[in-house]
């Protein structure tokens, strides 16, 4: 039986644990497989993730061993060794693009803005601004282009989670740069015409298709549409229900992101929005979430519920409503994914590597929640 701890116990405990198994493994940091997605990748996303938590390690603790494995994340996101070309990190080595769509240079990004955040070092910021102003913003269609790692452009990255991220990760930034600022602040006000919805509230995967037709961009609107059909036709509407339910926090993580950023913007007007901020508060999405491949064995949906209220849940409910639900989430989370016999976030069925690295999710949380542990653990 494992006394009362808080979410912050955990990181640090995960912090020290990872930390071994970088010293084991000769200072490297280790590869992922993109969850149930099955790609081979580099360290990129992995080292960016663990580096938002040893910086926050580092801030609670002041420990050195916490610094130097920041100084060394930093090293490695900044190197050539992962940027080639100088141009996009190389996220996965076989399976798609080598940039990961926007998603893979939003990643960084936010690693990159949570260290300059920290430890204050002017290069990380003109390095993180450098990087996100790589992508081309269209502002007819509020949309960001891919650049592959040898700076092709590969066109708009038609994924909706992807796009929500870049921008969450480029929130950070417009403090610092006006054009940054100006693409975000265009994204959101064309937001919603980019957002379909399932029946029940969840988010579609794809794009809206119809944003893209009414700005005449006709291969855009077929590429989205036929992504979607073609999944369809492949693997079934069984599977794209399980990824949709898996992905919906996930979509609903960067939008609150956006909101904590530009609390005051019109897009939180969105009918479409409130409808997927409400189904946070149903077990039914929970449920769903912790029975999807996607969700619980990938994305962390206790994390990922309790900040999307955090930042989102006065569109809906009351206070007391959304301190209940974060309490409950979290609570869910650690108890069903936390091994406390590894010290990592790795009970899960897909690529424990990366899942551990994903506890960096409860950084952003408000409040240092107690966790009061089942009789189970």
């Amino acid at each position: 039986m494992v006394s009362s701890y808080t979410l912050d116990d955990l990181i640090i405990k995960s912090c020290d644990a990872y930390l071994a198994e970088y010293e084991k493994n000769g200072h490297t940091f280790l590869h992922g497989r993109n969850g149930p997605h099955g790609n081979s990748e580099s360290g990129v996303r992995n080292a960016a993730h663990w580096l938002i938590s040893f910086s926050y390690a580092w801030k609670i603790s002041q420990k050195e061993e916490y610094r130097a494995l920041c100084d060394a994340a930093l090293r490695y996101l900044m190197s050539d060794e992962v940027r080639p070309h100088n141009y996009t990190h190389m996220h996965r080595t076989d399976g798609g693009d080598r940039c990961n769509g926007v998603i893979g240079p939003a990643w960084a990004i936010e690693a990159l803005v949570y260290a300059y955040n920290t430890f204050g070092a002017e290069d990380i910021l003109r390095f993180a601004v450098r990087l996100f102003k790589m992508l081309p913003f269209d502002d007819k269609v509020g949309l960001w282009r891919r650049i592959e790692i040898d700076g092709t452009d590969t066109g708009f990255d038609l994924t909706l989670n992807h796009q929500l991220w870049f921008a969450a990760a480029g929130a950070g930034l417009c403090a610092h740069d006006a054009e940054i600022a100006k693409q975000i602040g265009v994204f959101l006000d064309m937001l919603d015409r980019k957002i379909s919805l399932m029946r029940g509230g969840y988010y579609k995967m794809n794009v809206s298709g119809v944003s893209l037709i009414a700005k005449r961009y006709f291969y855009d609107a077929l590429r989205t549409t036929g992504a979607a059909v073609r999944t369809r036709l492949t693997k079934g509407g069984a599977f794209m229900r399980m990824t949709i339910y898996g992905y919906h926090l996930f979509h609903t993580y960067a939008l609150a992101t956006l909101r904590e950023a530009f609390p005051h913007h019109t897009a939180w007007n969105s009918d479409k929005i409130k409808k997927s901020v409400r189904l946070l508060f149903s077990e039914e999405c929970l449920n769903h979430a912790m029975a999807s491949k996607f969700g619980k064995h990938y994305n962390p949906p206790g994390f990922e519920i309790a900040f999307s209220v955090q930042m989102l849940g006065d569109l809906v409910a009351e206070h007391g409503a959304v301190e209940k639900r974060v309490n409950q989430c979290v609570q869910i989370q650690v108890e069903s994914t936390y091994n406390h016999a590894t010290g990592f976030m790795d009970r899960v069925d897909y690529d424990t590597v990366t899942y551990a690295s994903r506890i960096y999710e409860a950084v952003y949380l408000r409040g240092a929640t107690t966790i009061f542990p089942s009789s189970t653990l």
